[in-house]
């Protein structure tokens, strides 16, 4: 039988290890990466844990797009990493929320 979508034609001829290369994908395109301003002493993300880094985050987020009200009240903050740099690598909960802010 005949593939009957683009999707299904290229699905049809890639390896198995495909579906972990667009997991990878689908988590970068989530996330939005904010480096540290060297000139700063300290920055919130060596002093706050996680959950406050999230909450934060997402308190942010919801200022902004009350302020903008462009459409993007469902963007929230699901996740972070703090990076080695000083820098957070922040996960949102979809692409379009991440490529908004």
């Amino acid at each position: 039988m005949a593939p009957t979508s683009y999707a299904e034609a290229l699905s049809a001829w890639l390896s198995l290890a495909h579906p972990n290369t667009l997991a990878w994908y689908w988590i970068r395109e989530r996330q939005v990466l904010v480096d540290r301003d060297h000139g700063a002493v300290e920055s919130q993300a060596e002093v706050l844990n996680k959950c406050e880094l999230v909450a934060n985050s997402n308190k942010a987020i919801a200022a902004i797009t009350g302020w903008a009200s462009q459409g993007m009240d469902e963007a929230r903050v699901v996740g972070e990493r703090k990076l080695m740099n000083g820098g957070v690598l922040y996960e949102l909960n979809n692409a379009e929320a991440a490529t908004w802010l």
